[in-house]
């Protein structure tokens, strides 16, 4: 009688006599794999352990095909193909399952039959976990953000560095260690594509350039990546280059690596030391640049002079999205202005500390709302107000103004949180403003808020 040999899939647990402790956490029979089809989701279940060689292994069966590992391996057309269905299975399974599943290169398997096979998440986590660094070096730091919690934002992360690998032979976020790639994420500094491969067409080189930049573009989403995957394996990803030509591009691009490996270094050493030196450039520069500014200004007419009432209120205004700590000074006399002038003196002296040390985490309200009101990165933050109405209440001799405006500011960020972007926090205000002449000049004597309310969290809304 003729036999079938049995199939099997394994995941090394490598944690020896801890394999009890691993054993007790686990529940093979209530964490389900999943199997997807088109648009059909079954389940699949590790079967049990197995030892080769003082290993221990998880097994289950399976009816034969080959690891996202192996894929990687294969010409690229082909590479792309398996990608592409990666990225439907991806989506099916997201509209299937609220339960979060990451991409790992021995977790995933493209089964003869066409469907495509998700290990179970929270064992393949739980395996993460118990085995050493350098499986996890191998298999999962490369292709995932782990600040990520948005589960597409993860997935279309994971995408692109495979979708970088195929292209390149490389992925994005180089390093020795797992430490080091994911400093390199959280510092969004990628390799070049172009020093692996100089004939990668243009476009594609400035997509991974974006993709992976701190403008957040890897919250492109899983139909994209299906039309962006199937176009690259139809038309190509690289263009005919002369030899004078490959050399020149990596020569700019090695010029590049260069100066980016320099701005990663310093983005190390002031994620590490940076507070300490921070904090003491910060106190030295507060204090000298503060007094240029009152000194200077003492004997100077305000800047608002000739301004009419509206004028100046619109200026207040004006101050606070400059961060022009002058401009807001003259605007106002007494406490009228005194919380805006604060935090506009504050922020200015921390970003042109920032300035001098290459960095700029601070985006003007303006900015970010010609932008279209992005998303920001963690560490960056939006000042300033938009939506600004102005209306006049009472005219000479004593001018009264009501506004209405949306303040932006920094959002608090949890202990725990883990995303890479953020949104900032915005208030909804009404006041009402009172000028008197202060000399020839108008000034802003008194201000009432009227009403302030908190905006509902956009974050979760735009994901």
């Amino acid at each position: 009688m003729k036999t079938s040999s049995v199939q099997i899939i394994e995941l090394p647990v490598n944690v020896g006599k801890d394999i009890i402790n691993f054993k007790k956490l686990v529940d093979l029979k209530k964490s389900p794999g999943y199997v997807v089809r088109e648009r059909q989701v079954g389940t699949w279940f590790f079967t049990g352990f197995g030892t080769r060689n003082g290993v221990f292994y998880l097994q289950g069966p399976y009816n034969g095909g080959i690891n996202l590992k192996q894929v990687l391996s294969l010409p690229r057309e082909q590479a792309l193909a398996y990608l592409e269905r990666l990225v439907s299975a991806c989506e099916t399974l997201i509209e299937h399952s609220e339960k979060p599943f990451e991409l790992q290169l021995d977790s995933v398997y493209f089964l003869k039959d066409g469907s495509v096979l998700l290990l179970p998440a929270d064992i393949v986590k739980k395996v993460r976990e118990f085995n050493p660094e350098s499986y996890r070096f191998e298999v999962f730091a490369p292709c995932n953000n782990p600040y990520l919690q948005d589960q597409r934002g993860k997935i279309s992360f994971s995408i692109g560095c495979l979708f970088h690998y195929c292209a390149t032979g490389s992925f994005p976020f180089p390093g020795a260690t797992v430490e080091e790639i994911n400093s390199r994420i959280r510092a969004f500094s990628p390799v070049s594509p172009v020093l692996a491969r100089p004939e990668l067409k243009p476009e594609l080189v400035d997509f991974f350039k974006n993709f992976f930049s701190d403008q957040l573009m890897f919250n492109l989403s899983l139909p994209d990546w299906k039309q962006l995957l199937h176009k690259y394996r139809d038309e190509g990803i690289t263009r005919g280059i002369s030899t004078e030509e490959k050399a020149e591009i990596l020569a700019r691009a090695g010029s590049r690596a260069e100066k980016s490996n320099k701005r990663f270094r310093t983005h190390v050493f002031f994620e590490r030391q940076g507070k300490t030196i921070l904090l003491a450039s910060l106190i030295v520069i507060a204090v000298s640049v503060l007094l240029g500014y009152y000194i200077s200004g003492f004997f100077k007419p305000r800047l608002t002079k000739g301004f009419s009432p509206e004028q100046v209120v619109e200026a207040f205004y004006q101050g606070i999205n400059q961060l022009n700590p002058n401009l807001v000074r003259d605007c106002v006399v007494d406490n009228a202005g005194k919380p805006e002038s604060d935090q506009v003196n504050r922020l200015f002296v921390f970003t042109r500390q920032e300035y001098s040390l290459g960095f700029n985490k601070y985006i003007s309200a303006t900015t970010w709302d010609k932008r279209g009101r992005p998303f920001i990165a963690v560490g960056q933050f939006v000042y300033g107000v938009t939506d600004l109405s102005i209306t006049r209440e009472e005219g000479l001799p004593n001018p009264i103004f009501s506004s209405s405006f949306i303040k932006w500011q920094r959002a608090d960020i949890p202990k725990d949180f883990k995303e890479l972007v953020i949104y900032p926090e915005g208030l909804k205000i009404t006041e009402r403003l009172y000028l008197k002449k202060d000399g020839d000049d108008w000034v802003i004597y008194k201000r009432i808020r009227l009403k302030e309310e908190k905006l509902p969290s956009k974050f979760e809304q735009e994901k």
